[in-house]
């Protein structure tokens, strides 16, 4: 009898473990690319102008960045600056603020080969 169960748990447990692994076989190029790190803050360069300065870590020197903005909470990410880091991964944009309301903004890296498409934190601005 504790043949049975310890058979039938051991069944049940194979089971429940098989749709788990065949997900995570699915794709294993997308699982075993890594993302990167990416470093950015909202900094006040005057009482009216904000820039956007991020650091992407590792090695990205003159490569290509987006800064992307949606206007609402619910609305999608649109691009509406690119540049290229410089020697150090250093990349600065100028954002601005909404008369009312919030503007939300984040940096992207494009994904390569070894790379999935990154992003920084999420910052928003606001007019008092």
């Amino acid at each position: 009898m504790p043949l049975i169960r310890l058979l039938a748990a051991t069944v049940t447990a194979m089971a429940l473990a098989l749709p788990a692994a065949s997900v995570a076989t699915a794709s294993p190029a997308v699982e075993a690319r890594r993302t990167r790190d990416i470093d950015a803050r909202i900094v006040n360069i005057t009482d009216t102008k904000l820039q956007l300065r991020a650091h992407v870590k590792g090695e990205y020197a003159n490569k290509p960045t987006h800064l992307l903005r949606k206007t609402c909470k619910r609305c999608e990410f649109r691009q509406v600056a690119k540049k290229r880091t410089d020697a150090t991964g250093h990349v600065r944009y100028r954002v601005g603020a909404p008369n009312t309301g919030r503007w939300y903004y984040k940096v992207r890296t494009p994904g390569t080969k070894r790379f999935r498409a990154s992003f920084s934190p999420t910052f928003y601005t606001y007019r008092l």
